[in-house]
C-alpha cells in the first residue's frame, strides 16, 4: 500500500515537485503520512480508493 502511494507520488509530481513522507508512533501504531504538490485524486475517485482498501481489509 505505501509502496503504490509513493510510486503515484513520485508518477504525478511536476518536475521539481516535492515529495515529503513523515512517520510518526503512538503507543504500538505507527501513522505514515505522504504528501507531494502533484494533481491529487478527485473526490469521485477517492470513494473508490476508500472502497478498494475497505474490502482488503475483510
Amino acid at each position: 500500500m505505501i509502496i503504490n502511494i509513493v510510486d503515484n507520488a513520485v508518477k504525478y509530481t511536476p518536475a521539481g515537485g516535492k515529495i515529503v513522507i513523515r512517520t510518526k508512533k503512538e503507543g504500538n501504531y505507527v501513522h505514515v503520512m505522504i504528501a507531494d504538490n502533484g494533481n491529487g485524486i478527485t473526490d469521485k475517485d477517492k470513494k473508490h480508493i476508500l472502497r478498494l482498501q475497505l474490502s482488503r481489509r475483510n
